[in-house]
């Protein structure tokens, strides 16, 4: 199984110059870059309390909760509900507020948690009389570390 969190690494100069235009339309916050370092500098989805623990910024989990969700409306960053119906946040690719391109499954350890992206793209099927309008691939099983 071939994770992706490599190819969102090659674009985050792309995001990164993506972010400042971003930035430069709306206001830009410690608490804010804050938790985009975050999300950039690991290889797994995060969920708000993860990406809480990993902060350097004395911040609450409410402003926390808040930012992750304005990220995921303006296509910065993508939603994953994993196990136990928890939400995990990941970096998106190539995304904005009007469309989410994330089109990928996902892998969630029945051991420890981790949830990652994986680099197999979901095909969104096209169905007489209804609009789909989000797909999910949630994978579960052990990670290497945990079948070990």
């Amino acid at each position: 199984m071939q994770f992706c969190c490599n190819s969102v690494r090659a674009q985050l100069d792309r995001y990164t110059v993506r972010s400042y235009k971003l930035n430069m339309e709306r206001r830009n916050t410690k608490q804010k870059q804050g938790v985009i370092d975050v999300l950039k500098h690991n290889e797994i989805a995060l969920s708000a309390d993860e990406v809480l623990e990993k902060l350097d910024l004395k911040m609450n989990r409410v402003t926390v909760y808040r930012i992750l969700e304005r990220f995921e409306q303006e296509g910065i960053a993508h939603r994953v509900v994993g196990l136990e119906g928890k939400n995990y946040y990941a970096l998106c690719s190539d995304c904005d507020a009007e469309h989410h391109h994330d089109r990928h499954a996902h892998f969630q350890c029945r051991e420890c948690k981790s949830l990652r992206c994986v680099d197999v793209e979901v095909i969104r099927p096209k169905l007489d009389n209804v609009k789909v309008e989000e797909c999910r691939v949630l994978l579960t099983g052990l990670c290497e570390a945990c079948s070990n």
